[in-house]
């Protein structure tokens, strides 16, 4: 299950080759489609838009007649202008680029222990609490339930939402709930989708009273009167954007709220469980930039991705390998999706998309992409002008199907590119499939692939055996390439509990996971390499069975989450009864909101923290974790987040647990058993283990002359303790462990 938000490119097209060069290719695709419709009806529509002024050329209010500065950062504006106004829009002298129509898709109780949370909202070894007070919480996601009882205050007497916007469509158009009445009378802008209220109840869901939940004796620790899934900082104040996730929306959702913290005197989090593989990952197009430029003002906290063990990045060095041919593959009936081809500078590379039968290698067809000019490939009942059509196409795809594909070389960061968005439905019994062939001189190559449908690279044809000349992807570069802005925090996942509750009265345990192991990475964490060469992402934080509040129009329709659902209440919520629903979700979106409320708590502590503090704060803290490939060590970044340790930190205090991030456990094993816990240091002929409450009370120990020392948890509470090994040569190794 992926409950990550994609980018899925839309579409766009032709022009003078000055002009078009200014635009960004998923903008040249939609400015296709809307000036080549034969209604022409979407020419009239209004798009908004990040334009790259020149400064220098001319005034930025110097643009054209009818066109909207919405909101500016640097050289970078939002403008909103009618859709038909693009090219004379980007032939302006001081326009360096314009970049539109990329639309993102929807990517707690244990959490909570695992990584220390709880000890700053109890205020336990501390002078007072910690729950967020004083700190305004963003968001900008789609599925938002704004009345759940998770955002109300303690005695239910306000919602701590008081504001949210809805921005739907390319316009960028906002409507805006400034009041409680108006905000009680909003319903949901998203009844298929429950992730904007999961992801909000994560950050700072504060319901803490009665409701019913699961039963099952097989929940031990679990109290059956009250509800345990409150999220991170549930005193906060909550500023929420829903709605279509373009990015230009993203942008402005995250402008708005940036102005109203700064208008309120308040520090502001951000947060972003949204994502997309496909980019430059340099960090220089539009979207990074201008969240570079709001980092400034406020944390931005973004996922890494869900595509941690996925085929989505293929790499090639021309100057070794002149020619690279790849099979695109699919985990759905159709191929639905973005490839997006970068060299690492300018010098062109040729790329064409061949359709070649599967059982016998044979190419029945190919056609060359072209630069700078939009080649849309389509049916031949299809008749938007323009379109390239061939009977191989027509037999075997689908009427709807198409294809749009262009090369540039990119207005920004001077490298030569690639972009092609496929939509084919294959006929019954077609037996060819879409493979790019792409050839060059010199440069490296790095391409990319994302939809929901799981677009990829492979190197088989019938999806079994490879083929002999095709190269497959690999998940090396999976990272979010939104989160290649310079101030922003990158947030992985982790499982944190491997036993659900459910109100049928059983208890669920998570299946078809290969690391579906407490405290191990979550196998689907992106991962790669930051402009600046940071290893991202920057840390992990809880993102597997994390619990939190569901929208009640989504789970009303969705059988298989009312299914999933925890804990429900009939509770009176200003004029309203209604029902509020908990569920379990998993994802790098979890972990980010989880990480976004923790920095809500050290705001509170010091409003003052800029993002580099902050991230150096949770990295420094972090436990740290070895991984049990390469790949899955780069995974971890930091460790995992441990808020009390960089709570303890940021207020000059010492570890309430001496020790807990010792450096990283290379050398320790540690096995759990039913009512024990055995602690391995390879190479050591003596081992010491005690193991610690998170208040710090020795809880075990245990010593042995041999390798392997083994603790009873028998009788101890559920919960999270810390386990400290000390080895013969006096080594001193700590890890975090859950005993349930």
């Amino acid at each position: 299950m992926k409950t990550f938000y994609f980018i899925a490119v839309l579409l766009l097209g032709a022009a003078s080759a000055w002009a078009q060069a200014q635009i960004s290719p998923s903008a040249r695709f939609m400015l296709h489609r809307a000036m080549n419709s034969p209604s022409r009806s979407e020419a009239q529509a209004t798009v908004l838009a990040i334009v790259d002024l020149d400064r220098n050329a001319a005034a930025s209010a110097d643009l054209l007649p009818g066109t909207e500065i919405v909101a500016e950062r640097g050289t970078l504006a939002l403008v909103r202008f009618p859709i038909d106004k693009t090219e004379e829009l980007a032939a302006l002298p001081q326009v360096r680029s314009i970049s539109f129509g990329k639309e993102a898709m929807p990517l707690m109780n244990e959490a909570r222990k695992a990584s220390y949370v709880e000890p700053v909202l109890q205020g336990t070894g501390f002078d007072r609490t910690y729950r967020g007070e004083g700190v305004i919480l963003g968001m900008m996601d789609s599925g938002l339930d704004p009345n759940h009882i998770n955002f109300y205050n303690q005695d239910l007497s306000a919602n701590r939402i008081t504001w949210m916007a809805t921005i739907y469509g390319t316009s960028g158009r906002m409507t805006e709930y400034k009041t409680p009445s108006e905000i009680l009378s909003f319903s949901t802008e998203n009844p298929q989708s429950t992730h904007a209220t999961h992801v909000a109840g994560i950050m700072g869901g504060g319901y803490n009273r009665t409701a019913t939940v699961a039963t099952s004796a097989t929940l031990t620790g679990l109290d059956a009167r009250r509800v345990p899934f409150y999220g991170v900082a549930p005193y906060a104040e909550m500023n929420l954007c829903a709605g279509d996730l373009y990015e230009e929306n993203i942008t402005l959702a995250a402008e708005n709220v940036a102005q109203r913290a700064k208008a309120a005197g308040k520090p502001c989090v951000f947060n972003l469980s949204v994502g997309s593989v496909i980019g430059p990952h340099d960090g220089t197009d539009a979207y990074n930039r201008y969240m570079s430029e709001l980092g400034k003002e406020m944390i931005i906290c973004i996922a890494a991705g869900n595509d941690g063990n996925s085929p989505v990045s293929l790499q090639n060095d021309f100057a070794t390998t002149p020619q690279i041919k790849t099979v695109l593959t699919r985990s759905d009936i159709t191929w639905n999706g973005v490839v997006e081809v970068w060299n690492s500078d300018a010098t062109a590379f040729d790329i064409s998309l061949e359709f070649v039968n599967s059982a016998t290698g044979a190419v029945a067809w190919s056609v060359r992409i072209p630069a700078n000019k939009v080649l849309y490939i389509s049916n031949s009942s299809d008749n938007t002008q323009g379109a390239t059509h061939n009977t191989v196409f027509d037999k075997t795809f689908s009427s709807s199907s198409n294809v749009y594909a262009t090369t540039e070389t990119n207005a920004v960061n001077n490298r030569y590119m690639a972009q092609l968005q496929f939509d084919l439905t294959p006929l019954s019994g077609s037996s060819l499939v879409p493979v790019l062939a792409i050839s060059g001189t010199a440069g490296k190559m790095n391409a990319y692939s994302q939809s929901v449908e799981g677009l990829g690279f492979g190197n088989s044809l019938t999806g079994n055996a490879p083929a002999a000349g095709y190269t497959a992807g690999n998940p090396s570069q999976s990272i979010n390439n939104l989160a290649m802005a310079d101030n922003i925090i990158c947030v992985g996942a982790y499982l944190d509990r491997l036993v659900y509750p459910s109100l049928d009265g059983n208890a669920y345990k998570y299946s078809g996971y290969d690391d579906a192991d407490v405290g191990h990475v979550a196998a689907f964490t992106s991962y790669g390499t930051s402009p600046s060469g940071r290893s991202l992402p920057d840390f992990c934080a809880p993102g597997m069975g994390v619990i939190s509040s569901y929208s009640q129009y989504c789970a009303a329709k969705e059988s298989e989450l009312s299914a999933r659902a925890t804990t429900t209440e009939n509770a009176p919520v200003g004029t309203t009864s209604r029902t509020n629903t908990w569920g379990i979700e998993a994802g790098t979106s979890m972990a980010t909101p989880y990480v976004a409320g923790s920095v809500a708590l050290l705001l509170e502590a010091d409003p003052t923290l800029n993002v580099d503090r902050v991230r150096t704060l949770l990295s420094e803290t972090s436990m740290k974790r070895t991984g049990r490939t390469e790949a899955e060590q780069t995974q971890w970044g930091a460790g995992a987040v441990n808020i009390q340790d960089a709570m303890l930190k940021l207020i000059g205090k010492p570890s309430a647990i001496n020790g807990v991030n010792a450096d990283t456990a290379r050398r320790l094993s540690v096995t759990r058993y039913p009512g024990s816990v055995a602690a391995k240091v390879a190479g050591s002929s003596v081992v010491a283990a005690r193991l610690y409450s998170v208040a710090g009370a020795l809880a075990a120990s245990a010593h042995t002359s041999g390798d392997e020392a083994t603790l009873s948890t028998a009788g101890l509470p559920g919960g999270v303790y810390v386990l400290k090994v000390e080895a013969a040569d006096g080594t001193s190794e700590s890890r975090s462990i859950i005993i349930e």
